[in-house]
């Protein structure tokens, strides 16, 4: 009868691919009904989201909600869609939710949706905001490993970890950069491994590191001359994805004043 206080379940679903469900308690004046369709909101996705009273049921008793006193709840978030905010990729699973919780109605619930190994960055989300877990399938972290020829002979090795959103895979060419030895520096990708899981890793939030170095030419800068022999390379390391990594490379006696080096300034050993 009008006035008792009602339990439902609810779909809401960002348009997307994304959406999470709940359940909530209210007064019978709601007017819930199961199948029924309620609000289209903008959200960061550019798509509209919408509700969906999945199932009602009155209590017969007055538990005291009344108005916006209504109690909404999620218990399951869906990450089937990429959120339009340039972090991560779709999981395409379901999340852990936690705080998942509104106290006003349809529209107040807000909480936080993690992947198995609580990992991901992205994780808030309410009926604006989409949350991205990278937890299974595509969006999986990789390692890779590459090299970077300056064109002119030398060239350094490496490896990373990067979301598999990048879309690396083995024998691939990357990029031509102008250098400083007056030629075209390009990446080449070795070998990628697809681990298996979710380590945190995100559009530039992706990690590089230079484990050897070969000078194998003059740079051009006036400063020694080849040595054809590797270096010992000391903080080797970039966070922002390939471009971002440099360090030092030294001959055996770390005598070389020409030590630095990135993707446009090359290092000199000369023994």
């Amino acid at each position: 009868m009008a006035g008792n206080d009602i339990y439902f379940s609810y779909t809401y679903d960002y348009g997307n691919g994304d959406f999470y469900q709940g359940y909530g308690y209210g007064d019978s004046s709601l007017g819930y009904y199961s199948g029924q369709s309620l609000y289209y909101y903008p959200n960061e996705t550019s798509d509209y989201g919408s509700y969906y009273i999945d199932y009602v049921y009155d209590l017969g008793y007055d538990l005291g909600y009344s108005g916006n006193n209504t109690y909404i709840y999620v218990s399951s978030y869906y990450d089937g869609g990429g959120d339009y905010d340039g972090v991560d990729s779709p999981s395409y699973d379901y999340a852990y939710v936690s705080s998942g919780v509104g106290y006003y109605g349809l529209g107040s619930e807000y909480g936080y949706a993690y992947n198995y190994s609580y990992s991901n960055s992205d994780s808030y989300f309410d009926n604006y905001y989409s949350a991205d877990t990278s937890g299974s399938g595509y969006g999986n972290d990789i390692y890779f490993s590459y090299t970077y020829d300056y064109g002119n002979g030398d060239s350094y090795t490496g490896y990373g970890y990067g979301d598999s959103s990048l879309g690396y895979y083995s024998g691939q060419s990357l990029y031509y950069y102008p250098n400083e030895t007056s030629d075209y520096g390009s990446y080449y990708i070795d070998y990628v491994y697809d681990l298996g899981y979710d380590l945190g890793y995100s559009g530039n939030n992706t990690y590089i590191y230079v484990s050897s170095y070969y000078d194998g030419g003059g740079d051009y800068d006036g400063v020694d001359s080849p040595s054809y022999d590797y270096a010992y390379v000391s903080s080797g390391v970039g966070y922002y994805g390939l471009g971002s990594e440099y360090g030092y490379a030294y001959n055996y006696s770390y005598s070389n004043s020409d030590s630095y080096f990135n993707n446009y300034y090359s290092a000199d050993l000369v023994f």
